[in-house]
């Protein structure tokens, strides 16, 4: 496979995933999430993500990584299921939490790491094409993730204490507000990436 092919095969299944997670992350906010099969739905976009990112770790180192962290992050998320439905009756209450929030800050920063590695590899690229301008807007989607994932990680921790409930409150919305822009922001970035990049 072509590296041209490699670059609009990948980015385009990052692009549907990331695009498809978004409507979830929607869905989500506005409460009709049952109504969109979300635990189905998740599973497919790890499916079209690890795929995407397969396609395109001969292209860029920094796809490879990407792709192990992944990997990595499903192994997480399906660990953190497993810790909620069978450990559940295994350990005590008030472990449980703190073991599934660990688990989720865990694949959290996976994710960040993921999207960090695939604007990286995304931009050098971009930046071979002198498409500079569209690079930055990699970098700032790179860059709100890890606020977003700072903001998570916090927002867990909150969780854990005795925190009221107007903060707690805030916290959160300030967490989903945030990741519906960095996903947006990121989905943009590689909607205009395939279209500078994928060329046959």
């Amino acid at each position: 496979m072509t590296k041209n092919r490699a670059l609009n095969q990948g980015l385009q299944l990052l692009l549907a995933a990331e695009g498809l997670q978004l409507l979830l992350g929607l869905a989500n906010l506005v409460g009709l999430t049952q109504l969109f099969f979300s635990g189905f739905l998740s599973l497919g976009c790890m499916a079209m993500t690890l795929a995407g990112l397969y396609t395109l770790r001969s292209v860029d180192g920094s796809y490879q990584l990407a792709f192990h962290f992944s990997i990595a992050n499903v192994v997480v998320v399906f660990a953190g299921s497993i810790a909620a439905s069978i450990l559940g009756v295994m350990i005590t209450l008030e472990i449980l939490p703190v073991l599934v929030l660990l688990l989720s800050c865990i694949a959290q920063i996976l994710v960040c790491l993921v999207v960090r590695f695939c604007c990286r590899a995304t931009c050098g690229q971009l930046m071979e094409r002198r498409a500079d301008g569209l690079a930055a807007q990699g970098e700032q989607a790179a860059l709100l993730y890890i606020i977003v994932t700072a903001v998570a990680v916090f927002s867990y921790v909150l969780s854990l204490l005795p925190t009221p409930a107007g903060v707690m409150r805030f916290v959160t919305i300030l967490a989903n507000v945030l990741l519906l822009t960095a996903m947006g922001m990121y989905v943009k970035f590689l909607f205009l990436s395939m279209k500078t990049l994928a060329v046959e």
